[in-house]
């Protein structure tokens, strides 16, 4: 939920011009090039938030080490939540200008140092496999009980109270929970 906190030291309306795609200056891309090291740098002085201050500054910084912070720091050397962080908000930018998750998942896997391989994986393998699920053909849906469920179960639409209040949605498997 940190990783955008940088963002507050850039005006409004350059953020806005950013997010649909108007060019920015050159003062005005650097100031987005200083968000991770401005976010990290205002948590650094928060005891007990040094492990995030550290994510922070580092979530820009690709597998290869380039990228920044302009240092030595690459592979495992990254802290694991910026490795995290890096693959996750790419993948959320991707998705946002329209990509469908498995697209993106491709397009990151072809820039090879950008991310840290055995994570990339990790995030695109229930992608993959929910894929292979839509793939199946459909089983049979049941109008069900309550009671009637089991663990495993799969619900193939919401869950409501009487009221209509949600309480779980659909494509949930039910786990002894």
């Amino acid at each position: 939920m940190l990783s955008y906190i940088g963002y507050v030291t850039i005006p409004p309306e350059v953020v806005l011009r950013a997010r649909v795609g108007q060019p920015l200056s050159a003062k005005e891309q650097e100031m987005f090039q200083r968000i991770p090291a401005v976010g990290g740098g205002l948590l650094a002085q928060i005891p007990r938030l040094e492990e995030v201050s550290r994510i922070l500054t580092y979530q820009s910084k690709c597998f290869d080490g380039s990228g920044l912070p302009d240092d030595t720091i690459s592979g495992t050397a990254i802290p694991l939540g910026a490795r995290m962080l890096k693959i996750l908000c790419d993948l959320a930018e991707h998705e946002g200008k329209g990509k469908t998750r498995g697209a993106a998942l491709d397009l990151m896997r072809g820039r090879p140092g950008w991310y840290d391989p055995q994570l990339l994986e990790a995030v695109a393998s229930p992608v993959q496999a929910a894929a292979y699920e839509r793939a199946l053909p459909a089983k049979p849906s049941l109008a069900i009980s309550f009671a009637q469920l089991r663990v495993g179960h799969v619900l193939c639409a919401d869950v409501e109270t009487r009221d209509g209040v949600l309480i779980v949605v659909a494509r949930n498997r039910i786990t002894p929970p």
